[in-house]
């Protein structure tokens, strides 16, 4: 055991009951939180999946896909037409 956990067993052990529960709650709020990522970020995927694609293949998406895309996908009429 670390010198950290040794006083915090020491610490721990002279707290009155009612404190016990304050910390065991905080210590279970602590393991509930979200541990940052090891590898990257959705957007550095993205980005490395996206420098793979050759230029000449962005030569058939459309500039207003992401606008138009219900006219792209389910072929409705486009709105800014």
């Amino acid at each position: 055991m670390n010198d950290l956990k040794r006083e915090l067993d020491r610490r721990v052990d002279r707290l009155p009951e009612e404190h016990l529960r304050e910390v065991l709650d905080f210590a279970r709020s602590l393991a509930r939180k979200k541990k940052p990522p090891d590898g990257p970020s959705v957007e550095e995927e993205i980005e490395t999946i996206v420098q793979k694609v050759p230029d000449d293949a962005w030569k058939g998406v459309p500039a207003d896909g992401a606008e138009e895309h219900d006219h792209y996908i389910y072929g409705t009429p486009k709105r800014n037409a």
